[in-house]
Protein backbone atom coordinates (compact mmCIF):
# COMPACT_ATOMS: atom_id res chain seq x y z
CA UNK A 1 0.00 0.00 0.00
CA UNK A 2 0.85 3.78 -0.55
CA UNK A 3 -0.92 6.46 0.60
CA UNK A 4 -0.35 10.15 0.29
CA UNK A 5 0.92 11.28 3.70
CA UNK A 6 0.72 10.21 7.10
CA UNK A 7 -1.81 9.92 10.04
CA UNK A 8 -0.69 13.27 10.94
CA UNK A 9 -0.64 14.92 7.79
CA UNK A 10 -3.15 16.81 5.76
CA UNK A 11 -2.93 15.55 1.64
CA UNK A 12 -2.51 18.75 0.20
CA UNK A 13 -4.29 19.56 -3.25
CA UNK A 14 -4.23 23.12 -5.52
CA UNK A 15 -4.48 24.27 -9.41
CA UNK A 16 -0.25 23.93 -9.60
CA UNK A 17 -0.60 20.41 -9.45
CA UNK A 18 -1.68 19.45 -12.43
CA UNK A 19 -5.33 21.89 -12.45
CA UNK A 20 -6.52 20.29 -9.32
CA UNK A 21 -4.94 17.03 -8.35
CA UNK A 22 -3.68 16.40 -4.79
CA UNK A 23 -0.01 16.88 -4.87
CA UNK A 24 0.42 13.05 -4.10
CA UNK A 25 -1.98 12.14 -7.56
CA UNK A 26 0.13 14.75 -9.30
CA UNK A 27 3.63 12.76 -9.36
CA UNK A 28 1.78 8.97 -9.30
CA UNK A 29 0.79 10.03 -12.28
CA UNK A 30 4.26 12.05 -13.39
CA UNK A 31 6.35 9.23 -11.92
CA UNK A 32 4.16 6.54 -14.25
CA UNK A 33 4.69 8.62 -17.22
CA UNK A 34 7.99 8.35 -17.10
CA UNK A 35 9.50 10.70 -14.76
CA UNK A 36 10.12 8.14 -12.27
CA UNK A 37 12.88 6.00 -14.52
CA UNK A 38 15.72 6.77 -12.71
CA UNK A 39 17.60 3.92 -14.66
CA UNK A 40 15.99 5.89 -18.26
CA UNK A 41 15.52 1.73 -19.57
CA UNK A 42 11.78 2.49 -20.77
CA UNK A 43 10.28 1.30 -17.75
CA UNK A 44 9.30 2.50 -14.42
CA UNK A 45 9.24 0.40 -11.45
CA UNK A 46 7.62 0.26 -7.72
CA UNK A 47 11.69 0.46 -6.68
CA UNK A 48 11.97 3.74 -8.93
CA UNK A 49 8.12 5.26 -8.45
CA UNK A 50 8.05 4.79 -4.24
CA UNK A 51 11.38 7.40 -3.68
CA UNK A 52 10.41 9.39 -6.59
CA UNK A 53 7.01 9.76 -5.13
CA UNK A 54 8.73 10.61 -1.57
CA UNK A 55 11.38 13.18 -2.69
CA UNK A 56 8.90 15.02 -4.83
CA UNK A 57 6.13 15.39 -2.61
CA UNK A 58 7.95 16.65 -0.05
CA UNK A 59 9.85 18.58 -2.09
CA UNK A 60 6.75 20.53 -3.63
CA UNK A 61 5.04 20.57 -0.22
CA UNK A 62 8.27 22.00 2.07
CA UNK A 63 8.24 17.91 3.99
CA UNK A 64 4.62 18.80 5.17
CA UNK A 65 3.60 15.48 3.38
CA UNK A 66 4.92 12.83 2.89
CA UNK A 67 4.43 9.42 1.30
CA UNK A 68 4.44 5.84 3.15
CA UNK A 69 4.82 2.22 1.92
CA UNK A 70 3.10 -0.47 4.25
CA UNK A 71 3.46 -4.03 2.98
CA UNK A 72 5.34 -6.56 0.60
CA UNK A 73 5.91 -5.49 -2.90
CA UNK A 74 8.34 -6.32 -5.57
CA UNK A 75 10.88 -3.40 -6.35
CA UNK A 76 11.36 -4.89 -9.35
CA UNK A 77 7.72 -5.16 -10.84
CA UNK A 78 7.26 -2.77 -13.85
CA UNK A 79 4.29 -0.49 -13.32
CA UNK A 80 4.76 2.10 -15.82
CA UNK A 81 6.80 3.05 -19.33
Amino acid sequence: MISASDERQLSQEGRNWGGGHGVFTYFLLEGLKGSADYTQDGKVTLGELIPFLSEEVRRATKNSQSPTVAGKFDPALTIGK
